[in-house]
């Protein structure tokens, strides 16, 4: 709950980070004194009564909540048949408004082939580019570049890109990354920013992920699921997770960006000239360094004229 509101606390006139919390509960059952309590003391969360016998009424309610909190970038994430058999709905949105630091050039961004992982071309995309100074690197590690790019005024949010180096296909980054943690590459992102020449599609992308409870399962998480699960601090009435929804949307354009434990000793560095072009599939991660939390994560790899 600290963590949340830390991340949320932004002084970067730069960069707008909103999130907003409430918890839907059913008017047959009640929150505990205890769970009430602590929710009121951190202020992490809102909480509503409502009529879960009226599906059609309560998804409503919970989708015009969503819009707004994300600023109209997420609509629909409830349908009324999520809440069959619901007793709590628990929503959490976040909202990333980012300026560049240093913007790219609407008269520089051209209509360039995208590749995939074998160098076949597969479509089009609008490549904006923009020769500056930034942090790059290579991370043997993760057989990747990687590039940041801040944001805003302060040095505290950047998007962090990792393009698979020659031959390396991306779901390979995407898995060596569990081998490095954002405090580490973090620390390799002290060196010193060179000139580099950047190109990276201009894009928008929306999706869902309905299947977090199976991902869940599979990391072990699987009691909260079950008639076994124990909520008792929250409620007197016996409850169990029925399932996770996420939906992200994030747009990446010349001015900024809208979004609905290992050693370094494997960490290189490459002198300059240095080009970093991300015409094939490519792993972006918006971070918050001061607490060393990503706030977005997702991978590129389907082109689009956006």
């Amino acid at each position: 709950m600290k963590l949340a509101s830390t991340v949320t606390t932004n002084n970067d006139t730069g960069v707008i980070l909103e999130r907003s919390a409430l918890i839907f509960v059913d008017k047959t059952i009640s929150l505990s004194d205890f769970y009430k309590a602590r929710l009121g003391m951190t202020s992490i969360a809102d909480v509503e009564t409502a009529s879960f016998d009226n599906p059609d009424v309560v998804a409503y309610v919970i989708n015009e909540y969503v819009r707004r909190a994300t600023h109209d970038t997420i609509e629909d994430i409830i349908t009324p048949a999520d809440l069959e058999n619901s007793l709590i709905v628990m929503l959490d949105a976040i909202f990333f408004k980012g300026i560049w630091k240093k913007q790219f050039s609407v008269e520089d961004t051209e209509v360039s082939a995208f590749y995939n992982d074998l160098g076949d071309s597969i479509g089009d995309v609008n490549l904006m580019f923009i020769s500056s100074q930034f942090k790059v690197g290579i991370i043997k590690q993760i057989d990747a570049q990687i590039l940041e790019l801040p944001y805003g005024n302060s040095d505290r949010y950047s998007m962090i890109l990792f393009l698979p180096l020659d031959g390396v296909p991306l779901y390979n980054v995407i898995s060596n990354l569990k081998s490095i943690n954002l405090a580490s590459i973090k620390n390799f992102l002290k060196n010193d920013p060179i000139t580099v020449q950047v190109q990276i599609p201009r894009f928008e992308i929306s999706s869902d992920l309905n299947n977090l409870k199976e991902l869940m399962i599979d990391m072990g998480l699987k009691a909260m699921f079950e008639d076994r699960a124990d909520f008792s601090s929250m409620s007197d009435f016996p409850l169990h997770i029925s399932n996770f929804i996420q939906k992200a949307h994030i747009e990446v354009t010349e001015e900024g960006t809208v979004s609905s434990a290992s050693t370094l000793d494997d960490f290189s560095f490459r002198s300059m000239p240095y080009q970093f072009i991300a015409n094939k599939p490519f792993l972006y991660m918006i971070v918050d360094k001061q607490v060393e939390v990503p706030l977005f994560m997702g991978a590129y790899s389907k082109p689009s004229l956006y």
